[in-house]
């Protein structure tokens, strides 16, 4: 494939960097539902599923971030297989 990403951990980057984004998105929907005079329960059910979202994807892109980085996988593109020809 001629558009491959060149390095392996920029998808859980991308999804830290979502779950990151999506726990601030969950916080900001809080403190607004609890800022506000009547207070909304779908709101406030809302902001905590985006903050527990983001905080699975979070911890997920993480631990991933992290297998990559101690345990490469060596042969996973095929180009150091023995016997083959690309």
């Amino acid at each position: 494939m001629s558009h491959r990403l060149q390095s392996d951990l920029a998808g859980p980057v991308w999804g830290l960097i979502l779950g990151m984004l999506l726990m601030m998105a969950g916080i900001g929907i809080w403190i607004y539902v609890k800022s506000s005079e009547p207070g909304d329960s779908l709101d406030e059910s809302l902001a905590m599923g985006a903050m527990l979202v983001g905080a699975f994807l979070a911890v997920y892109a993480g631990r991933q971030i992290r297998h990559g980085i101690r345990s490469p996988t060596v042969g996973s593109r095929g180009s150091t297989r023995q016997g083959s020809s690309n």
